[in-house]
């Protein structure tokens, strides 16, 4: 998003977890309504899911309520404070803010920093604030008219970060490491996101094929049937074989 100020920590701390809350009430949705098609239905190719404006209406608001529910926690908007950076010493939490050595580093910046300490007492003494506003305005409306009309957002472009799949636990606690620690069920994508590590999402089956020939697993050794050594096995139902 590149916001900064206020807005840094919902850029760092807490849209992910939110995006991710979303998402997973969407595939929610999606999931639900195919099984419920399949049940009606006798063919999975009669299966079209509704996506007229007012049933996505109707569902974006449990959408959003879900991902409220999810960021609204004490921890997690503290933890969303704590990595953003103030500089290379302090970030933006609380405890960091009202430090010993911040309030120290506030008190040495008249000597350390002369510039900055300038600027910070002649602040209050400038009274040209509204008309550089006002040319700042004319001046973004002059370069809009000369490009011409801005076009709408738009995100196609962005790729989400995190996998359906991935629990929000698992999330907050890579983000609270500052990416440093991934849980073993879990690796990080091309994305910088988190995705499930089972053989399904990580190998290919061409891939496990040559490490099989390669390691020599494929070779299975001949085994040699005559007299006596027949192998006898008794037959065997098969009655709770789709419990496996």
């Amino acid at each position: 998003m590149g916001c900064t100020g206020v807005g840094q920590p919902c850029d760092v701390g807490i849209q992910r977890p939110f995006k991710l809350a979303v998402k997973q009430m969407k595939h929610a949705d999606i999931v639900n309504e195919s099984l419920a098609r399949l049940t009606h239905d006798s063919s999975a190719s009669l299966i079209r899911l509704d996506t007229t404006i007012g049933t996505l209406r109707d569902r974006s608001l449990q959408w959003v309520v879900n991902g409220y529910h999810a960021i609204n926690k004490p921890e997690l908007v503290k933890q969303a404070f704590f990595m953003c950076k103030a500089g290379e010493k302090f970030n933006l939490s609380f405890a960091s803010l009202t430090s010993w050595e911040a309030l120290q580093y506030l008190r040495d910046v008249q000597k350390n920093d002369p510039a900055r300490w300038a600027r910070i007492a002649t602040a209050q003494y400038k009274t040209d604030g509204v008309k550089w506003a006002t040319n700042s305005e004319s001046e973004d409306e002059a370069s809009t008219n000369a490009i011409g009309v801005e076009s709408l957002f738009d995100d196609a472009g962005e790729h989400d970060l995190d996998a359906s799949d991935v629990p929000m636990d698992a999330l907050l606690d890579h983000m609270a490491s500052e990416g440093e620690q991934v849980c073993s069920d879990y690796h990080i994508n091309a994305d910088g996101g988190l995705s499930c590590a089972n053989h399904s999402e990580v190998y290919d089956v061409g891939d496990i094929a040559a490490e099989d020939v390669e390691g020599g697993s494929n070779s299975v050794p001949e085994v040699v049937y005559g007299c006596g050594k027949h192998r006898r096995i008794t037959n065997s139902m098969y009655n709770d074989f789709w419990s496996h």
